[in-house]
């Protein structure tokens, strides 16, 4: 069973990293999370299969940190799909458990490279003795409690936070987004119930069991060998390899790109994205720090906000978005007008043009009069429908059609 959960870790691990590209960077936090899910088991194995004190010396250490790691992991990937990783002194934080325990070790490095091939030696005929390791200020024990009391806490975090963004995954209509939104939830899903199998059942034994445990020391020996915690294993060997089988999520690097080289060919013209649209041109002058911090918060929000595209309902307005997002009327007023550097108007026809021209170019518009897109898209006129479309791409709509190849003439339109 061990062995099996060594090799599916390092299959899907290689797996996830063999397939991470520019698009999706977020799979690097994926990747170090499948490998933390079975680190304890490859640091042992890869330790058991040489004899060389420098390798195991810089192993042992590395896959101690990279044990620790599982709950952070799984919340920078949650986060990173979310589009909201902001990298401030609390993103730093996560990282402590794993800065913990490498310094905890420090004693055992001290020792005398005799001590250490000893150890190494002792490990490498029983798993458990790791736990017998020299430590700064806790025993290594209370590091495996506290990683299955903190993959707890991260995975609610992470199924709750999952579960509340269901608008930003369900109202795209992109399919990947769907896909992102369940994968969430079994990911979070899976750990709560692995992790919370794993540390009931040192509850058990040390306080429920009828041989109850006294000394943390003898806690690993008595987990390992009690029938609840052989369950968790179970559970594992199911969980890990599943990355495996969900290739939209492995292999969404080459899909993505292959799509985002395709470029819009009219005069130059090109839509943005809603988080484009959502932040300031690069050559923009930004507030202060403190202000900018501010406003890239307002930003998550209104993402998650607008991507079920309210701006498309006739009469929409700053006072609705203030009623439905709780932002502060003038916080949004300064958002587009200091932030992004446009009236919160022009923003909303921009996006409303946008989405007349992906009707057009998905035949979705197909046999509509001018008039009954205009108002599809918010626009309560002809007139400022087309005059927003023509400042947005400098053409009329007329004009835009004719630039199309003849196969995309999808509307029947008269100006």
């Amino acid at each position: 069973m061990i062995d099996i959960i060594s090799f599916l870790g390092l299959l899907s691990t290689i797996m996830i990293f063999n397939n991470v590209g520019q698009s999706n960077k977020f799979n690097i936090y994926l990747g170090f999370f499948f490998l933390s899910m079975s680190s304890f088991i490859i640091g042992t194995k890869l330790i058991s299969l040489t004899t060389n004190y420098y390798i195991i010396s810089i192993m042992f250490p590395l896959f101690a940190g990279i044990l620790m790691s599982t709950g952070p992991m799984l919340y920078f990937y949650t986060k990173s799909i979310l589009k909201s990783n902001n990298k401030n002194f609390f993103y730093y934080i996560h990282y402590l458990p794993i800065i913990l325990i490498l310094v905890d070790l420090i004693p055992f490095y001290l020792k005398s490279r005799e001590y250490q091939e000893n150890f190494y030696e002792m490990v490498q005929l029983s798993i458990l003795h790791v736990y017998k390791i020299d430590t700064l200020f806790l025993p290594i024990q209370y590091f495996l409690l506290f990683r299955f009391f903190s993959g707890i806490f991260y995975a609610l975090w992470c199924l709750i936070t999952t579960i509340r963004s269901k608008k930003y995954f369900i109202n795209n209509k992109k399919k990947s987004f769907l896909n992102n939104y369940y994968w969430l939830m079994y990911l979070s899903g899976f750990i709560l119930l692995i992790f919370s199998v794993f540390f009931f059942s040192i509850i058990y034994i040390k306080y429920f069991a009828n041989e109850r445990i006294l000394s943390i020391k003898e806690l690993p020996s008595a987990v390992f060998s009690n029938h609840l915690f052989s369950i968790g294993i179970i559970f594992a060997v199911i969980f890990i390899p599943s990355i495996l089988f969900n290739p939209r999520i492995l292999f969404f690097r080459k899909n993505t790109e292959a799509k985002s080289t395709k470029k819009n060919q009219i005069k130059d013209f090109k839509t943005n994205s809603l988080e484009e649209s959502l932040l300031p041109a690069e050559n923009e002058n930004k507030a202060g720090s403190e202000s900018s911090s501010n406003f890239t918060q307002i930003a998550e929000k209104l993402a998650l906000y607008f991507y079920g595209k309210p701006y498309l309902q006739p009469g929409f307005n700053l006072s609705i978005i203030t009623n439905e997002t709780d932002i502060p009327y003038h916080k949004v007023t300064s958002y587009f007008t200091v932030y992004l550097g446009i009236p919160f108007n022009d923003w909303k026809n921009d996006m409303r043009v946008e989405h007349a021209i992906e009707l057009i170019k998905h035949g979705q518009a197909k046999n509509q009069t001018i008039e009954s897109i205009a108002y599809s898209c918010g626009f309560l006129s002809r007139s400022n429908f087309v005059n927003s479309f023509k400042k947005k791409t400098g053409l009329t709509p007329s004009e835009y059609l004719k630039s199309l190849p003849e196969g995309n003439l999808v509307v029947s339109l008269n100006f």
